[in-house]
Order: C-alpha cells, then sequence, then structure tokens
C-alpha cells in the first residue's frame, strides 16, 4: 500500500514538473515566426512575435485550420491578441467564428464591407472588439517588433470587388519581416508602394492565390524579398497560380512554396536568416 502511495506522489510530481516547465517555456522562450496553414484554395496564416503576441490572419475555406492551429500553439497558448480578416470572401473566413468560441480573442480587425454570412457574424457576436481601420496603423510590441494593417487608400474605397479592400499585413519582428495583401490586385498592390512602411521584407505571401490579376514583375521587383508563398488549392477550378505569376518569380529568382505541393510551413529567423520548414507531416 505504501509503495502505491509513493508511485501516485511521483507521477504526480512528474506531471506538475512537466506542466511548470511547459509553462515556463512558453512565457520566457518565444521566437519571432510565421505559419502558413494548408488549408486548400484559400488563406490563414498566423504571426507570432519575440515577445508572446499571436496575430491570426484570415481563416480559410472551411474549419479545417482549427486542427493546424491547434498543433500550432502550445497548450497554454489560448489567446490570441490580433485576429485579422483581410476580405469577407468565404475562402478566407469561414473558421474564424468558431475559433472566436475556442479561443479568447483580444482585437478584431476587419474590413471598410462586410458580406456573407460567416463575416457578419463575426461582426455581430464581438461588436465590442471590433475594429474597421481607416488608415495606416502600427502597433509596436517592442523596439524589434511592429505589426501594421494597411488599408486601402481612399480611390480604391468604392471598388466593386472586395478584393481590392483587402487589408494589407506588414509584419516585421527580429529580422523577420512579412507583406501580405489579401487578394489584391496588381493595381492595388502598386498603391501599396506609396507609403512608407512598404519596403524590402522577407517574405511575400503572394496575393489571390497566385492569381495572373495579381503580383505584376513591377511589384515584385519592388519588394526585394527572399521567399514567396502561395496559399492554394490542389487542382483547383481557377487554375491558380498563374503561369504568368510563376514565370514573373521565376524572373526575380524567388524561392517558392506552395501550400498544395509542400502543406503547411513554418519560417523563423535564426541570425538573421531566414529557415523554414514543413509542418505537420
Amino acid at each position: 500500500m505504501n509503495y502505491n502511495y509513493k508511485t501516485i506522489f511521483l507521477f504526480f510530481l512528474l506531471i506538475t514538473s512537466v506542466g511548470v516547465f511547459s509553462y515556463l517555456n512558453f512565457y520566457y522562450d518565444h521566437q519571432a515566426e510565421i505559419i502558413f496553414f494548408d488549408v486548400g484554395q484559400g488563406d490563414s496564416f498566423l504571426l507570432k512575435t519575440n515577445n508572446g503576441k499571436i496575430i491570426l490572419v484570415d481563416g480559410g475555406p472551411d474549419w479545417s485550420v482549427l486542427y493546424q492551429l491547434g498543433k500550432a500553439l502550445s497548450f497554454f497558448e489560448r489567446k490570441i491578441d490580433f485576429l485579422i480578416l483581410t476580405h469577407a470572401h468565404d475562402d478566407h473566413v469561414m473558421a474564424l467564428p468558431e475559433i472566436l468560441q475556442r479561443y479568447d480573442v483580444k482585437k478584431i480587425l476587419l474590413p471598410a464591407r462586410l458580406s456573407g454570412d460567416a463575416a457578419i457574424e463575426l461582426y455581430e457576436n464581438q461588436k465590442e472588439k471590433v475594429f474597421f481601420p481607416q488608415a495606416e496603423e502600427c502597433w509596436i510590441f517592442n523596439s524589434i517588433c511592429t505589426l501594421c494593417i494597411l488599408p486601402p487608400s481612399e480611390k480604391f474605397l468604392n471598388a466593386k470587388d472586395d478584393n481590392d479592400l483587402s487589408l494589407g499585413v506588414f509584419f516585421d519582428c527580429d529580422s523577420l519581416s512579412l507583406l501580405a495583401v489579401g487578394d489584391a490586385s496588381s493595381e492595388r498592390e502598386l498603391d501599396l508602394l506609396q507609403s512608407s512602411l512598404v519596403k524590402s521584407v522577407k517574405v511575400l505571401k503572394i496575393s489571390h492565390h497566385g492569381s495572373s490579376s495579381s503580383s505584376s514583375l513591377e511589384f515584385l521587383r519592388s519588394l526585394a524579398f527572399k521567399l514567396a508563398v502561395i496559399s492554394v488549392g490542389k487542382n483547383n477550378k481557377y487554375g491558380h497560380p498563374s503561369n504568368i505569376v510563376l514565370n514573373n518569380l521565376d524572373a526575380i529568382g524567388a524561392l517558392l512554396w506552395r501550400t498544395d505541393q509542400s502543406s503547411a510551413l513554418r519560417v523563423f529567423a535564426n541570425n538573421s536568416q531566414i529557415m523554414y520548414q514543413k509542418l505537420f507531416d
């Protein structure tokens, strides 16, 4: 009987030690990283700062991101500091209402125009947390980590296509930098170059799943990025990514990652060098 009590005590001591170690690891050992989820023909990616902030951008065309998000975050990471919907098309928004039920979301940033049940539900259920960025706005997390939101300029505010109302996301944290502009057209992308915030980046998420309506050679050359990521579904009916975009990326010598071919991707900085690895094998 004493042996059984001792065994139980040692078991609980081990569990407690593992829990304390995980807790300390979560709060004191952060690394800036970007995780591009494999959601098929849609978009969803995660930004993690070096001081523990969590930013989720878009939610894909279905609930497939939920499993991947659970794998990407530790047991203790149940808070999302920023949830950003670039635009209200279904291939970017569908999992977000469910994510609000499972995670403690602090701030929600939405585009100027909402359409579709999922986007409207996102707004209606969390009005007190919702913001509609009207001008460029940045959050400085520490001396080496910044998140900026880039809404469309006035010339696009009456755009018929929601793609050109996409919120741009600029992330720069501990040698790791990213630009993503939802499904913006080439015209909108070129207009972004007028912003003082848009500069050379390490990682570019290619707009609109590699559609020929985006990613002009002029725009790509202006950013001098190292890695391009296309979030796209296998054998999709749209023919994405376009050969035009693939040729443009090849012309500038960019390293390319496609989720339809290589699945989800983790990107991080190591001694100022960009590293990347396939996730969820």
